[in-house]
Order: structure tokens, then sequence, then C-alpha cells
């Protein structure tokens, strides 16, 4: 007799088949849950991401603060560089702080006028791993050492930022103006009708005319007088 195969059922059967297929899927199947499960997938994905994600941002390092103010390189420099700010002496101690906030510094300032030092605010590095922070309020003969390390300002934002003006609404408002016009109109405002209206106007006119019209009217009374 000739073999009849079954229709294959238009939905998935309640239970899998028990034999395999009779060849593997060429990549495996993926099928996503309804809702996130209760605890993260502990296998890899199985291809890593083809571009890197977003960068990561530069770390602080010992020469790197979030604050106004600055480290540059130990035995780097005379003083401040052009694109910095240099530190007045009233502001040292408290920018020394807050630059080497990584730092065991001393709550005092040690103060000098000398050649051959950097000039302005800078720390001293001593051989037993300690701090000093120093101003010099020498002018002139900036020296660079190795032993010390500027502290400069960050660059300066504008202090008056441009103003910038609303642009004007290009339609006009939903509500009129409630304050009057400066001047009254010299007489009222006539708008004619676009085309004549079904109805007369049934209020009479203002004031009746002065005198009779000029001309007798063009047309005989529909009713003539009868004659004697």
């Amino acid at each position: 007799p000739v073999a009849v195969t079954e229709a294959p059922t238009l939905s998935p059967t309640a239970s899998p088949t028990t034999a395999p297929t009779s060849a593997p899927t060429a990549s495996p199947i993926h099928v996503p849950t309804s809702a996130p499960i209760s605890s993260p997938i502990t296998a890899p994905s199985t291809a890593p991401t083809t571009a890197p994600t977003q960068a990561p941002t530069a770390s602080t390092g010992p020469n790197q603060t979030p604050s106004e103010y600055l480290l540059l390189e130990k035995g780097v420099g005379s003083e401040c560089p052009s694109n910095l700010q240099p530190i007045s002496k009233e502001k040292c101690l408290e920018a020394a702080h807050s630059a080497g906030s990584h730092l065991l510094l001393p709550n005092w300032l040690y103060e000098l006028n000398m050649g051959g030092f950097p000039c302005g605010c800078f720390l001293w590095h001593n051989s037993d791993g300690s701090f000093l922070v120093d101003y010099n309020s020498a002018q002139a003969n900036c020296g660079v050492h190795t032993n010390t390390q500027l502290v400069c300002g960050s660059p300066s934002q504008p202090s008056n930022p441009v103003a910038v003006t609303e642009a004007p609404t290009l339609s006009p408002t939903a509500s009129p103006t409630t304050a009057p016009t400066s001047a009254p109109t010299a007489s009222p405002i006539h708008v004619p009708t676009s085309a004549p209206i079904s109805s007369p106007i049934t209020a009479p006119s203002t004031a009746p005319t002065t005198a009779p019209t000029q001309a007798p009217t063009a047309s005989t009374s529909p009713n003539p007088t009868p004659s004697e």
C-alpha cells in the first residue's frame, strides 16, 4: 500500500520531540523570554561587539584636578604659562590644597623673594616625601628647580557672556491686547457687506430728509385717481 504522510501541525506541539532532527541547525536558536529573568545569563555572548562602547572619561591623575586650580609637572616651568592664570599670594595656600588634595600639605605658607626658583605659587618636594607650600614674590630671574611644582589657575572663562535675544513670534497671539489704543478713531468705521443682504434693514434712518425730492417718480401708481 502507498504510505500516507501526515500533515504538519500548524502550531508547536505541547512537548518537544524525543528524537533529534535529521540535520543540526546551522547556529544556535535564541528565543527571547517574554519577561526579564530574575538572574542574568552567566554565559558570555557568542560574538564580541564590533565597536567599543563610549570612551571612558579621563581619569584624574596626580596632576589633574576638577577644581579651578591645577598642578604642573614637577621640575617644569619657572612661572605659569600664558594660557594659565598665575596665583596670588592670598590664594596660594587655598589653591595648593585644592589642586593637591591627594597630597598631605601643611596649613601654612612659606614666603620668599629669591631668583633661581619659580615665581609665584609652587610646592616644594622634600627628600623625606613631605611638602612645603611656597610663594616666591620675585618678579625677575625666575628659575626652574627639580624639587618644585608650580600651582596655576585654570584658563579663565569670559566674564560677560553675550546676551541672546529671543526671536519674535511668527503668528499673532491667541488673545487680543487688553489695553486700549493710544487715540480713538475720528469717526465710526463702516464695513460694507460683501454681498446684498436677504432682508432690508428694519431700523429707520437717524434723521428724515429736510425737503421733498427734486424729481417725480418715474412710473405711475398702480391705482390712478378717477376723473370727474
